[in-house]
């Protein structure tokens, strides 16, 4: 479980194909440091292994599944994705419960940058609308975010200047992909309604 609050913006260095998976070598500095091997690791919001660590580099095995439903499909050699350590059960939750198991890659539609900060435009698929409400709780590549509005299928995020600089949502461009995990408590609660029976 994981917080959606980016400790580092690392380096993905390779992502190749072994003979029934995918092995994702990410460079970093910060988290290289803490992490031990068999931590569970959010990159780019998907809840990754680390099996082994290699000159300032962390390894990750990333199954078939994990593969053909994030955005590592997608994934270029020295773009930058955001790292986060598992949560202890005495730490600060800043942002909201990230589980790390993404629910679906979307494209940015639209950014509107300011001065300083941004908002992000994304369409909603007709399957996931339950799921957003104004002012709820979103994650995107693993960045615990608030949505500041919905209109018919559309959201619209607001991105601080903090989060620009210490994430690699400052990347985004239009027809970007993100991962983007719903907020964990409304999947509960929509899964609940549509089955209870009264």
């Amino acid at each position: 479980m994981f917080s959606g609050i980016v400790e580092e913006a690392a380096v993905v260095k390779s992502l190749r194909r072994k003979s029934d998976c995918y092995e994702l070598e990410v460079k970093s500095r910060l988290i290289y440091q803490k992490a031990d091997c068999g931590e569970s690791i959010s990159v780019d919001g998907v809840c990754l292994t680390l099996k082994k660590k290699a000159k300032e580099a962390l390894l990750f095995d990333v199954m078939e599944a994990t593969y053909k439903n994030t955005k590592f499909k997608y994934s270029r050699i020295n773009e930058r994705v955001n790292l986060e350590r598992a949560l202890k059960l005495e730490s600060l939750l800043s942002g909201y419960l990230v589980s790390g198991h993404v629910d679906t890659v979307l494209e940015v539609y639209r950014i509107e940058k300011k001065r300083e900060s941004s908002k992000v435009f994304i369409k909603i698929p007709s399957q996931y609308l339950a799921f957003v409400v104004n002012k709820g709780s979103i994650s995107l590549n693993g960045v615990s975010l608030t949505i500041q509005e919905v209109k018919n299928d559309m959201i619209a995020i607001g991105l601080i200047p903090y989060t620009l600089l210490e994430t690699n949502l400052k990347d985004l461009k239009i027809h970007s992909k993100v991962n983007v995990e719903f907020d964990l408590l409304g999947k509960y609660v929509c899964n609940y309604l549509k089955n209870v029976r009264c």
